[in-house]
């Protein structure tokens, strides 16, 4: 079974300059929800060995796989120190190294920085202090953090040992791929390391951490 969500929201409550605005002259933000959200679930249950003994039969026929997945959208990035330019700083084949365009013109000494190349297009600007802004600093839908899905898997199977008496083992792995979910890149235009993910264990709107696997038995009666 599988759904999948798609949505959009907005904010209409920031000023353009820091408050420094004429009242009433806000301006639209994304509203942070991830727009796209898939999910998958899934059973499957053992029956391969019908023609064997009964023991045989009892033993290893009946196991049943479970298993869940999910993939939400990464949070949206903001940079802060520096204006945009207005060119889409999103990379096609971004790295941990450097997530996304971080080649910026700094207005105090004229000069380009953080830049893969000379021709590379700019875009951010560090401005001069006092500097007002007149448009609303763009924002891309696919200006987004590192996003991967979630997976966790149960591999279990009920014994039937009297008619009211039952035993189940069952094994649980939370993150069964063990995949890495780290944290944002940096987005402080002014740092050394603008653009570049810190690659420690983080957390994404699933909270997806390391692999976990836990075993059980229990007895009904």
């Amino acid at each position: 079974m599988m759904n999948a969500t798609f949505g959009k929201n907005s904010t209409f409550n920031s000023y353009l300059n820091n408050c420094m605005d004429a009242p009433g002259q806000f301006i639209t933000r994304d509203g942070g929800t991830p727009p796209h959200v898939v999910n998958l679930v899934f059973t499957y249950t053992e029956n391969l060995f019908t023609g064997r003994s009964r023991w045989v039969r009892a033993a290893v026929n009946g196991w049943q796989v479970s298993g869940y997945s999910q993939w939400v959208s990464g949070g949206l990035l903001g940079v802060g120190g520096a204006y945009a330019t207005g060119v889409n700083p999103t990379l096609p084949n971004p790295t941990f190294k450097r997530w996304f365009n971080t080649c910026t013109l700094n207005e105090n000494s004229n000069q380009r920085q953080n830049c893969a190349s000379e021709t590379e297009p700019v875009a951010w600007l560090i401005q001069k202090p006092f500097t007002l802004n007149s448009q609303p600093v763009p924002q891309w839908r696919d200006f987004r953090g590192r996003s991967v899905p979630e997976i966790s898997l149960s591999f279990f199977k009920r014994f039937v040992i009297r008619e009211r008496v039952g035993f189940e083992l069952r094994m649980d792995a939370n993150n069964a791929t063990n995949q890495a979910t780290f944290g944002a890149p940096n987005t402080t235009a002014t740092s050394s390391l603008f653009g570049v993910t810190n690659l420690i264990q983080g957390f994404s709107y699933s909270s997806i951490g390391p692999r976990q696997i836990q075993l059980g038995a229990k007895v009904t009666f």
